[in-house]
């Protein structure tokens, strides 16, 4: 596959950047734009010197994707570890971080932070509703200091609806496989200086996967935003106030339980008996108060006070008991498919057993107040600066309940007892700053900049006999961390359309509550190129991530040992990575009669420096290979724009990787083979107001392994079709 890519890798280099999708001038201006909530403006979107990538609305739509794996899959610097197929949890690696529910990354919607408690609990349990966003900004390398307080992989904003300018209404509803149905809706005007938008998104599926008893393996997601806007930009001192509030509710019939290999080779879309009650449950709710004020045209501030809630109960088979001891899910997976345990999961041991289903019943607070601003220094020079003060917080109370497990299903045995299983609270208090100059000296732009970081991080462990919490058996644990993060960039503008960049900067990531941990910490250098005009986009980058600390986190999701999430230190490893990507435009962009074609190529190669005793990777020997990274992964888009007819299909590959740290060949019980798979759109504009669409994902139904955590085999979804219909007002 190697020697089939390395001709595509030069194409790119000859070309040298681009943008592979809708441009950010593309964006509607018939809507008012909060600058806070935004990375990229149509001012510096070709003047970064960093990488970075935008998806606009009718990228979006072009596929009809309520699925975040989906949009980002290919995508350069960027992989996804799939778990249950529609994305729900997605888990995405920019550049090596960390793949656990997207902890590593700085995962914000509208500007502010998005995970339940990006401090002190970051994986993204809960993640924002791709279905109702309007774009996503994604921002690699030295830019990142502006976002924290993740600063080596990756800053991922999500862009919600805006407020329009004047009267407009829109629909999408479509229909699939699996009876699997979407709804999008939102209505809004601006009538003087008031405006609002109401908006509503729904999608409900019965499930790809099978039980023997046939119950329900799908989902149910509802997510609805209102949005009012004060905008008195025709005042003297320019000024915007906008108030948003969006809640979300999500039960999801799904498992931690994989399948063994072998039934996986059978059927790989069957499911265990017990895990038929297996359920997660998401409440969701954000508050966002914007204020946005241009004292003068050399100076704009923005304000934002933020409040995110989220409560969630992960309900799921966690120990099985069969005649022995207790064993772990993972464990029991990895066991003979005729042992006791085995038996049991699957509803066919006879005799007495147990099967522990725990409730992780956790609730996250993350709220704070924040604001940035820039200060232009004559026509060639630019200050930004900004500051934020964030508090976040996990409240875990768990307990196990005991089943039976019978051929007809669970029986109950026990009730467990609250927070016997956990009980603790874990809070952050961060505030953060940073300042960045750039200055262009002719064609040289030069951005230097440095972040501040300062963090307490307190747990309370209460015990797993004081559901009262009275404190008797309290145990308190506190670690704190202060970073100065600096980077620096420039970019050198060749032409008007060919440019070269290069950056540095430190890369920061908060560490765990337990004492002895450290933050994690690396030098970050990339080396790239873009190259824009009517017909060509391109661009080619080298990087290198070099860490002197990795964090690793020990959850079942990851293959831990213990599932409580905790942080450790995991030593020191080097990542180098070219990305490279192509988009070419037969008859050019503004032809009414189009044909874009697309080339996107990602190669990554991480090592540990040093031999090393790891609590999350185990014994460590120095080269071995970081887990759920492929080395290589390829997509490859067409399409057709013919007047009203849209065809679009993008086939995407993914190379070898492992769930487990490697070196050498993947050994067979930890490897997730390569895939392939082909997404085709077509749509048709039947009048300026409305457009007929289908879609296919995975059209050849191709059966594929998408990953072995958590616990077992897991399969990725098969062909998916819908029809449907937009509609504007």
């Amino acid at each position: 596959m190697k020697k089939q890519l390395l001709p595509l890798i030069m194409l790119v280099s000859v070309a040298s950047f681009a943008q592979e999708t809708d441009s950010i001038k593309s964006r509607n201006i018939d809507e008012v734009v909060i600058q806070s909530q935004t990375i990229f403006t149509n001012k510096d979107k070709n003047e970064k010197a960093s990488s970075f990538t935008y998806i606009g609305t009718k990228e979006l739509q072009k596929y009809n994707y309520s699925d975040a794996n989906r949009v980002l899959m290919g995508k350069t610097g960027i992989h996804v570890v799939e778990e249950e197929g529609f994305g729900l949890r997605p888990n995405i690696i920019i550049r090596g971080a960390s793949s656990l529910r997207s902890s590593s990354i700085n995962l914000m919607e509208d500007g502010v932070l998005a995970a339940p408690a990006p401090y002190v609990a970051p994986a993204a349990y809960y993640f924002p509703t791709m279905g109702r966003m309007a774009g996503v900004e994604i921002l690699k390398s030295s830019g990142q200091i502006m976002y924290g307080p993740n600063t080596i992989g990756g800053s991922m904003n999500m862009l919600s609806t805006q407020v329009p300018n004047k009267f407009s209404g829109f629909l999408n509803a479509s229909y699939g496989n699996f009876n699997t149905y979407k709804v999008y809706t939102h209505v809004g005007d601006k009538i003087g200086k008031f405006g609002y938008l109401v908006e509503y998104f729904t999608n409900n599926s019965d499930g790809f996967k099978e039980l023997p008893n046939g119950k329900n393996t799908g989902f149910r997601l509802n997510d609805g935003m209102i949005k009012l806007l004060y905008d008195n930009s025709d005042a003297a001192i320019p000024n915007k106030l906008q108030f948003k509030l969006q809640a979300s509710r999500q039960n999801s019939n799904e498992t931690y339980m994989g399948i063994s290999k072998e039934d996986f080779n059978k059927n790989a879309y069957q499911r265990y008996l017990s895990s038929e009650l297996d359920n997660i449950e998401i409440n969701q709710r954000q508050y966002l108060l914007s204020y946005q004020i241009e004292p003068s045209k050399k100076l704009h501030l923005n304000f934002d006070a933020y409040r995110n809630e989220v409560t969630r109960n992960w309900y799921k088979v966690n120990d099985v008991k069969a005649g022995g001891n207790k064993v772990g899910l993972s464990n029991a997976l990895e066991m003979a498919d005729n042992s006791n345990e085995m038996l049991a999961l699957k509803g066919a041991y006879n005799a007495d057993n147990t099967i522990y289903i725990r409730h992780n019943d956790r609730d996250y607070i993350s709220q704070g107040l924040q604001f940035n601003g820039h200060y232009h220094l004559g026509k060639t020079g630019m200050v930004r600066f900004g500051a934020r003060y964030h508090y976040d917080s996990q409240d875990r109370f768990q307990a196990d309940d005991e089943y039976l497990s019978t051929s007809q299903g669970l029986a109950l045995k026990k009730r467990g007892s609250a927070g016997s299983q956990d009980n603790r609270i874990e809070d952050a208090n961060a505030t953060a700053s940073y300042v960045q100059y750039q200055q262009e000296f002719g064609a040289l732009v030069a951005t230097a900049g440095v972040r501040y970081e300062n963090i307490t991080l307190r747990q309370r462990n209460y015990g797993r006999s004081d559901a009262d919490r009275t404190g008797k058996d309290l145990k308190t644990t506190i670690n704190k961390v202060e970073s100065w993060i600096p980077g620096l960039s420039l970019l050198y503008k060749i032409n008007d359309g060919l440019k070269v960049f290069g950056s540095v900067h430190k890369g920061f990531s908060p560490p765990g509550i337990q004492q002895g941990q450290k933050e994690e910490r690396s030098w970050n250098y990339e080396l790239g190129t873009r190259f824009n005009n009517n017909f060509v986009d391109a661009e080619l980058i080298g990087y290198i991530n070099d860490y002197s600390n990795l964090l690793g986190a020990d959850t079942n999701v990851m293959g831990g040992n213990t599932g409580q999430g905790d942080l450790y230190n995991a030593g020191e490893v080097l990542i180098r990575g070219i990305e490279a990507q192509l988009r070419y435009t037969i008859s050019g962009k503004d032809s009414e009669i189009n044909f874009p074609v697309s080339v996107n190529y990602t190669y990554v190669d991480s090592s540990f420096k040093k031999d090393f005793q790891s609590q999350v990777f185990g014994t460590i020997k120095e080269g071995d290979a970081l887990p759920f990274i492929p080395k290589e992964q390829l997509s490859i888009e067409v399409g057709a724009n013919i007047k009203n007819f849209r065809l679009s299909a993008i086939w995407r590959y993914r190379g070898d990787f492992s769930n487990k740290v490697w070196q050498g060949s993947i050994p067979e019980a930890n490897l997730v083979p390569s895939m392939n798979i082909l997404d085709v759109s077509i749509s048709y504009k039947v009048n300026r107001n409305a457009t007929v669409y289908t879609n296919a994902q995975n059209l050849l139904n191709q059966t594929y392994l998408s990953s072995l955590n958590p616990s077992g085999y897991r399969p990725g979804m098969p062909r998916f079709v819908n029809v449907g219909v937009r509609i504007s007002l």
